[in-house]
């Protein structure tokens, strides 16, 4: 399943079709709405790079 579809399905599941008192706080649910997540987010990432000549990534590096 594509991530767009797979983030309106969620959607769906989380926000219109549930009753008042639904809570979704399970690890295998909050899993799974991560991993949409980060699918949607890393296909924009790569869509969004592959597009342009070139790129810069910048990180921070913490050490305690």
């Amino acid at each position: 399943m594509k991530p767009l579809l797979k983030m309106k399905r969620i959607s769906e599941i989380l926000f219109i079709a549930k009753p008042k008192n639904t809570i979704y706080t399970s690890p295998q649910i909050e899993n799974e709405i991560i991993d949409v997540c980060n699918d949607i987010i890393l296909n924009t990432l790569v869509k969004k790079v592959n597009s342009v000549k070139c790129f810069t990534l910048l990180t921070k590096l913490h050490i305690f």
